[in-house]
């Protein structure tokens, strides 16, 4: 048996050893580091070894072995508790570690500032504002001395609870800061979408002298993305190519594509992206993403087929933007080579977004059957899911479907949303089920409590418009708790051409060119109402009148009210 000098020498090489392995992330090594350590028989009471061995094994991701050898000791500190408690928060199991926090107390031993930075970190990770607001009132009450640290991770916490009043007042708290707690204050409002004191914080923290980091300046580009403050977001992007992090750190550079791309300084972003050294899939989704948000369709799947040439493998995402770039713009067989390439991966089982998306491209390429089949593959439906098929099926006027698919989503206990309504009173619009359409607008209202918007009041309209019952849709006009849209107005005078009601028409145009008096469909319309009744020195009068407002160009194209010129000669 060693003797206390060579004793204390032993231990501390060991201690040391595992701090190596657990560094390194090697278990492996670490386990024979243990076999040696019980051979020597140094367990026995000895609380630095031990604690080393659960930090080494919890913070290698072997938390089973970390907790079955922590029940095992007879001696234990606060540093044992703490490694057990700081591997769990580290892997995401923040109620676990919660539990492990109370029975820590439960045996007498009391937490330090250590401990509540592990806890703020775990009610951080499962947002438990209420549990976290106690560990404060705690940690105030023990006198505890605060740092950096544990300011940091409480500022965190409240921010990912959401409590921002109270994750400033935390800051505040505080009279020095660096760059990491700004860093916690910063992100929180950005995670939180207040945007504008994310970037005010941004101008506090340089003008108190603390330099920002990788993070800091990721978040304020995502604030700029957020608000599309491209000029700000220009500023962060010099500020990063001058400190020569847009080519050594591929998350920054991510996050300049992004930014530009959500901005829809879409130019801006494929130069950046072209610059950058690594192009993983994350930088193209941002580039991708942004060209399907802007409708550049064709431009995201370019996107597409150039990362996949590039030896880039697209990931969940990129096989769902894709899919709606597919969607937005009827590219069908593209859509279903993608279908195929993601169905080969196995991917439709593994994420829900790829499978809705499917199905939405298949609906609006009017491929209902494919969108069906798609549909009833997926193990997990959302609403969204629901209505991409209820509204493919109101577009090609299939209301018996429409009506089935509603009743099946209300069965499957999903909640329908307005766009789910608004999807069946197009249908019953379509196909002039005026009574269906009434009843379902009410159930809108009395059984889903669902506040009808200037759409459904639209879709209304044009329903009982192209019905012929036209005083009921004046009538429907006036109801909403809104001033009418031009959309209705021009469903409205539609519909007064459709039944050739000049007196109407005459009417609800005036109210049209009132609230925008350039509208070419307005005097589109009118002129064929007149036209259509024979009246042709009206309908030149109203097409003087467009000329004179110079809507021609801006117009032209606008289809559902083409001027027929044939009525003139």
């Amino acid at each position: 048996m060693p003797n206390s000098v060579s004793r204390s020498h032993i231990v501390r090489t060991f201690v040391s050893s595992l701090k190596a392995c657990t560094k390194a992330n090697d278990v492996e090594q670490g386990i024979n580091i243990h076999a040696e350590i019980a051979r020597l028989g140094l367990l026995n009471g000895n609380v630095f070894i031990s604690s080393a061995l659960v930090d080494m094994y919890a913070k290698c991701g072997f938390l089973l072995k970390a907790q079955e050898f922590f029940d095992t000791l007879k001696v234990l500190n606060v540093v044992t508790w703490n490694a057990l408690i700081g591997g769990y928060v580290l892997h995401g199991h923040g109620s676990t570690a919660l539990c492990t926090l109370d029975r820590m107390e439960g045996q007498g031993f009391a937490p330090n500032l250590i401990t509540f930075t592990f806890s703020f970190k775990a009610c951080a990770c499962i947002r438990a504002l209420e549990q976290g607001s106690e560990l404060h009132s705690n940690m105030l009450e023990r006198g505890l001395p605060l740092d950096h640290i544990v300011i940091t991770a409480l500022v965190d916490m409240y921010a990912k609870c959401g409590a921002l009043v109270k994750a400033q007042e935390a800051f505040d708290a505080c009279f020095t800061h660096d760059v990491a707690t700004w860093n916690a204050l910063i992100a929180g409002y950005v995670q939180n979408e207040c945007c504008e004191e994310a970037l005010l914080c941004f101008e506090k923290m340089q003008t108190g002298g603390i330099s920002p980091n990788a993070i800091t300046l990721a978040c304020v580009l995502r604030a700029c993305s957020l608000v599309k403050a491209v000029e700000k977001g220009k500023e962060i992007h010099a500020e990063v190519v001058q400190n020569g992090l847009l080519k050594a750190d591929p998350f920054i550079g991510s996050a300049v594509v992004d930014m530009y791309a959500k901005c829809g300084a879409l130019s801006k972003a494929k130069e950046v992206l072209k610059v950058l050294p690594e192009r993983d899939v994350v930088v193209w989704n941002s580039l991708i993403v942004g060209y399907v948000l802007h409708d550049y369709n064709e431009e995201a799947l370019f996107c597409f087929d150039q990362m996949q040439a590039e030896g880039v493998s697209p990931n969940m995402v990129t096989y769902a933007c894709s899919v709606n770039a597919c969607g937005n713009i009827g590219a069908l067989e593209k859509g279903s080579e993608i279908h195929a390439d993601a169905s080969r991966k196995a991917l439709l089982e593994l994420d829900l977004s790829i499978g809705s998306a499917l199905v939405d491209m298949y609906a609006k390429c009017g491929e209902l059957s494919k969108a069906q089949g798609v549909f009833e593959k997926l193990l997990n439906r959302t609403v969204v899911t629901w209505n991409a098929l209820i509204t493919g099926y109101a577009q090609i006027g299939d209301v018996e479907n429409v009506h089935l698919m509603f009743d099946k989503l209300v069965v499957d206990d999903k909640d329908p949303q307005p766009v789910t309504f608004v999807g069946i009173l197009c249908a019953c619009s379509h196909s002039g089920l005026v009574d269906i359409g009434l009843k379902c607008f009410i159930l809108m209202i009395s059984d889903f409590s669902i506040i009808p918007t200037p759409t459904h009041y639209n879709c209304m309209i044009d329903l009982l418009g192209r019905a012929g019952q036209l005083e009921s849709a004046v009538y429907f006009l006036g109801r909403g708790p809104f001033h009418p849209t031009i959309e209705m107005w021009l469903s409205l005078l539609s519909a007064c051409r459709k039944w050739g009601n000049i007196d109407l028409g005459r009417q609800i145009f005036e109210q049209a060119i009132f609230l925008d008096e350039s509208e070419g469909a307005a005097y589109f319309c009118m002129y064929n109402i007149y036209a259509d009744s024979g009246l042709l020195d009206d309908a030149k009068r109203i097409e003087t009148m467009r000329v004179k407002k110079q809507a021609w160009n801006k117009h032209k194209d606008y289809g559902m009210f083409r001027m027929d010129e044939s009525a003139l000669h």
